[in-house]
């Protein structure tokens, strides 16, 4: 159980990995879980899917810039347009996406050029994501406490994930809320009440790995189609992503 998880997503060009995975490596120990799609990926899963999911949960993301990518056509174009899109959905001050130049001479594309970028070469370079991460980091707790402090409500969260690679294979990540009020005195049966409803989203897939049939699944297939024709046999999601804002 991970307490308030927070995704660095690494979006980059193919040409540009030996500078980008440093700062990868570098973030994994400030504690961040990064999502880089050559560590993350594994063999015959389904890139669309599992990058659009990654960027769906990351907190934030780092686009780095080079000559080489600038005008290279790709997956770091589509990441980009999918990171603006989420974009629009953040306060005008929030902290998302950062620009990474990677070479002092690349144009910033025009669709960044609003987003304050910070150059590789800059020795500060580290220095300077690293507070803008916590920075927005800070805010969002500081938000979170207000709201918190208003209703006289007060709430944490913990995450549970667990994935298993079989015939047909899983992945369920729930988020826990735990609630404690002075004012509302049985608000914590509210987190148990949501603890009831999520476990049960755990055990059935659990309950797959009992009843295989290899008339439907074969390791053939690849991991994220061995799930979704499980999901289809059953009606039913193996994968369960289930959040709440906090």
């Amino acid at each position: 159980m991970r307490e308030d998880v927070h995704t660095v997503f690494i979006s980059y060009a193919s040409p540009d990995r030996d500078r980008v995975l440093p700062f990868a490596a570098w973030l994994e120990k400030q504690g961040f879980d990064v999502w880089i799609d050559c560590q993350r990926l594994k063999p015959g899963q389904h890139w669309n899917f599992e990058v659009t999911r990654a960027l769906d949960k990351a907190t934030f993301v780092l686009a780095f810039i080079s000559k080489l990518s600038f005008d290279r056509r790709g997956y770091l174009q589509r990441e980009l347009k999918l990171a603006l899109d989420r974009l629009t959905e953040k306060l005008i001050d929030d902290i998302y996406l950062i620009p990474v130049l990677l070479d002092d001479n690349v144009e910033i594309p025009t669709q960044l050029r609003a987003l304050q970028a910070v150059r590789a070469s800059n020795p500060q370079c580290r220095e300077q994501i690293a507070g803008a991460l916590h920075h927005q980091l800070t805010r969002l707790g500081i938000e979170r406490h207000r709201v918190q402090e208003r209703g006289q409500v007060y709430w944490t969260s913990s995450t549970k994930r667990e994935e298993w690679d079989g015939i047909p294979g899983y992945e369920v990540e729930l988020q826990f809320l735990e609630f404690r009020s002075d004012r509302y005195k049985n608000i914590s049966e509210i987190g148990d009440y949501m603890k009831g409803v999520l476990v049960p989203s755990l055990f059935e897939p659990r309950a797959g790995r009992l009843s295989q049939s290899p008339d439907l699944f074969d390791y053939g297939q690849d991991k994220f189609f061995r799930t979704a024709n499980a999901a289809q046999e059953r009606n039913n999601i193996n994968r369960i992503f289930i959040s709440y804002n906090q």
